[in-house]
């Protein structure tokens, strides 16, 4: 009986030196310790978008390169950021992400645009993040905090990290005063039923707040003419020589079908025929 040859691939320190038959001209099979740079939050360089368990692209096209073929499907239950996503459009692969976060969805829909010119629609499609008044309220029944950040972000707020209010406030937008300092909107997120109580204590969270100069309560019903006075009440807001409520209401129908928005900056972005908070 011949003896077998050693056909494994053994790397010597010195070189590329290796021992075995025809499999050691393919050279040295991968070590179970990969050098791959980290991700540094906000970093450009390594397409860093400052989301807090991103992976360095690099590791997963890695995987992605080893475990699939080009025009192959990658499902990732748990996209996050989307990293996967991205090294699997990069090398040629289909691709499907999810998340339980529409934060997360909407970071990934943005750098879909902005990184690799695609658009939504045409390029790829979003699903579960509501585009009208009954998927919104589908949402509040099935995720009422995910309901809640929804909201806040859809008309440009920040939304509170906390499972409950923090204070009262759901979310906050910031905007440059005509002084150069920084001030808020804060937000007030009501999915199920709503009261003028709920406006008063809005009112007085408002005046509690240092940096808030005005409020706005979102809601999927319509306030009512009792909700509205209450609002009057808290008076106006001065700014450019213009006067603006300092609670403005607004529904899940203003923003979805009017296009209604809370800008950073206290600016309008208007199109025509469409409505927007006088900020």
């Amino acid at each position: 009986m011949s003896q077998k040859k050693d056909t494994r691939h053994r790397g010597s320190s010195g070189g590329k030196s290796y021992t075995g038959g025809e499999s050691a001209e393919k050279g040295k099979i991968p070590e179970d310790v990969w050098q791959i740079p980290v991700v540094k939050k906000n970093s450009a360089q390594a397409k860093g978008l400052g989301y807090p368990t991103q992976k360095p692209i690099d590791i997963l096209k890695r995987i992605i390169a080893a475990s699939s073929n080009p025009g192959d499907v990658v499902f990732d239950p748990f996209c996050g950021c989307g990293t996967t996503i991205y090294a699997a459009h990069e090398l040629g692969r289909k691709w499907i992400g999810c998340d339980i976060a529409i934060l997360a969805t909407k970071l990934v829909s943005n750098t879909l645009h902005n990184r690799y010119d695609m658009e939504e629609g045409k390029d790829f499609h979003v699903s579960g993040v509501p585009v009208s008044t009954e998927q919104a309220e589908d949402l509040f029944r099935r995720d009422p905090f995910q309901f809640q950040h929804w909201f806040v972000e859809h008309v440009g707020g920040f939304p509170s990290s906390r499972k409950t209010a923090d204070q009262g406030i759901d979310g906050r937008v910031y905007f440059r005063a005509p002084s150069g300092e920084m001030r808020e909107v804060i937000l007030s997120v009501k999915g199920g039923a709503i009261r003028p109580a709920d406006i008063r204590e809005l009112r007085g969270t408002l005046e509690r707040e240092e940096n808030a100069e005005m409020a706005c309560f979102l809601s999927i019903k319509q306030p009512t003419k009792a909700m509205r006075e209450e609002a009057a009440k808290a008076g106006l807001y001065e700014r450019a020589g213009q006067s603006y409520s300092r609670i403005q209401l607004l529904t899940v129908s203003d923003v979805l079908d009017e296009k209604r928005e809370v800008r950073a900056e206290a600016k309008l972005r208007m199109k025509k025929n469409q409505l927007s908070l006088p900020f």
